[in-house]
């Protein structure tokens, strides 16, 4: 009994091992490529609805900015920096 839960545990380990090498991304592509198959026929229903209620709207002129955009970078929009070691956790 005693081999039989050692076996167990390291059948589950490898397969947990799999999972996490290949298998989570894998999952992720086939439950999007389920929702994309599952729900295309209503979005088209529902993009076909939208189309034929909505009326025609007459074209929206731009008006011209007098400042120009603010030149970011798009790679450091999002990005965090912390410097120094970490902070202990009690204080």
């Amino acid at each position: 009994a005693c081999w039989l839960l050692l076996a167990a545990h390291l059948g589950l380990g490898l397969l947990g091992a799999a999972w996490l090498r290949r298998g989570e991304a894998a999952l992720g592509q086939l439950l999007r490529a389920a929702a994309v198959a599952a729900f295309r026929p209503l979005l088209l229903a529902l993009a076909a609805l939208a189309t034929s209620a909505t009326p025609v709207r007459a074209a929206v002129r731009r008006v011209a900015r007098r400042t120009p955009p603010a030149r970011t970078h798009p790679l450091l929009v999002h990005s965090v920096v912390r410097r120094g070691p970490p902070l202990p956790a009690f204080a």
